[in-house]
């Protein structure tokens, strides 16, 4: 059942559900000894939820949203998605079917979805991210850093060859760098 629905039949029986000082109140037309059997396994439920944060909020729905994303904006690199695009697709697509997830939960005032959504949200980016780390030809400078040496050699192409087959033989990927001049 999800919360509109509980505080919809919880409505039914009398019982008016309110936000007070971010915690939920409720008012009773009943003293509590006379509450029917069936309101109290509702309001257990509503309680539960609250104490497990599964209760709807708009402010804090997208308060998990907006922190995914500063966590995403630290890391990015701002040519990635071009790239991810062009040579990844299947990842793009991953973080649309993720916000899209998060736009239903959102929608949907599903507060776990949005919790499970963003947090789908932040690891479909980091996987584009990393993948475009990984995949892209590193720069002379960043393959230094990268591999902690002192400079890089521009192979001819028979010389490069032998490398691919020595790596490839021992599953190691290499990337061939250019040298700037």
């Amino acid at each position: 059942m999800m919360n509109s629905q509980l505080i919809n039949e919880l409505a039914r029986h009398g019982v008016a559900v309110h936000i007070e000082g971010g915690r939920v109140r409720v008012s009773l037309p009943w003293p509590p000894e006379k509450i029917p059997a069936e309101v109290k396994a509702l309001l257990r439920e509503l309680k539960a939820r609250e104490q497990h944060g599964q209760l709807w909020s708009e402010p804090a729905a997208l308060a998990q949203f907006r922190a995914a994303l500063d966590r995403i904006r630290r890391r990015f690199p701002p040519d990635c998605i071009g790239w991810v695009k062009q040579n990844q697709p299947r990842l793009w697509q991953a973080v649309l079917a993720a916000q899209k997830e998060f736009d239903q939960a959102f929608h949907g005032q599903d507060m776990t979805g949005c919790r499970r959504a963003a947090a789908g949200y932040e690891q479909a980016f980091g996987m584009l991210v990393t993948t475009y780390e990984q995949q892209r030809v590193l720069t002379t400078e960043e393959a230094i850093a990268a591999f902690g040496c002192g400079r890089v050699w521009d192979l001819p192409p028979g010389k490069a060859a032998v490398l691919d087959t020595v790596f490839a033989k021992r599953g190691i990927r290499w990337q061939k760098c250019v040298t700037l001049k």
